[in-house]
């Protein structure tokens, strides 16, 4: 009788360790979704945009000035390319998580994303970027000057400079 039992469980657990719902691998479109819901697509669509903007930045500072012209097809170029770089980051994160999770764990994730619990701190965290992001952002340049000539006399302090920089 006991060995009837423990054979019964065995069975059982043979049927539902093999049960798709259980080991799928997550389809295509799940894994799109779960990039969606998540914010992942909208957070890496965000860190290429600040780094076109820095790049259009440093265009504009060039020696010899480019043309407005100029500018705008590098920053057209840029979009491009930065385009193709984030596609194979979202590429590169959706094969990882299939790798490792099951359909049933991406549709779980994907119910939390929708839940207005989830929906509401996602709202509260794009109002603090912009209410305070962009703040930070604007003091960052003066704050890298103020870095940079910190370390140039740490540099300098330490002997690893042993003459004055020309002034540019």
């Amino acid at each position: 009788m006991k060995r009837l039992l423990v054979f019964t469980l065995f069975l059982l657990l043979l049927i539902l360790s093999a049960s798709p719902a259980w080991t799928a691998s997550p389809s295509a479109n799940s894994m799109e979704d779960l990039m969606d819901s998540s914010g992942y697509r909208e957070s890496i669509e965000s860190m290429m945009g600040k780094h076109i903007m820095v790049a259009k930045t440093q265009l504009m500072l060039c020696d010899p000035p480019l043309s407005d012209d100029a500018i705008d097809f590098a920053v057209k170029e840029m979009k491009k390319e930065m385009a193709t770089i984030m596609q194979t980051i979202i590429n590169s994160q959706m094969n990882y998580l299939a790798a490792h999770m099951t359909q049933s764990d991406v549709n779980e994730l994907i119910g939390i994303y929708h839940s207005p619990i989830w929906k509401k701190q996602a709202a509260i965290m794009k109002q603090y970027q912009k209410d305070k992001y962009s703040e930070l952002a604007r003091r960052l340049p003066e704050q890298i000057k103020e870095i940079g000539a910190r370390i140039a006399f740490r540099l300098k302090d330490q002997g690893f400079v042993h003459k004055e920089a020309k002034e540019q």
